[in-house]
């Protein structure tokens, strides 16, 4: 039990009370509900935020750039028919096979 004050007359009443004893004025019942509203929200997007900041690895976001760039370069070769996109492909197919092994996922 805690005590408010009346929104009326200014005097202590219980939280648990209907009425103000001194003047009679309704005491309305202190919703939490706006806590929860705005609360559960704020936690969550805090909770994803902190979750991507320890989930995230410079250096596997840099390895994951550079196969990607190699792949770039894979269909930069096929369109340029000059032969080189087969040995581009088995060097970019080394660095997937190291990134799957160094991180335990694909790029």
């Amino acid at each position: 039990m805690a005590l408010i004050s009346c929104r009326e007359c200014g005097k202590d009443v219980s939280t648990e009370a209907v009425n103000c004893p001194s003047c009679g004025a309704r005491v309305a019942p202190q919703s939490s509900a706006w806590k929860w509203v705005i609360g559960v929200p704020v936690a969550c997007f805090a909770a994803f935020m902190l979750l991507g900041v320890l989930n995230s690895n410079p250096e596997k976001s840099h390895d994951r750039l550079v196969y990607e760039t190699c792949m770039d370069s894979v269909a930069a070769a096929d369109r340029a028919r000059d032969g080189t996109a087969r040995f581009v492909a088995s060097t970019c197919e080394k660095m997937r096979s190291d990134f799957v092994n160094k991180y335990g996922s694909t790029p």
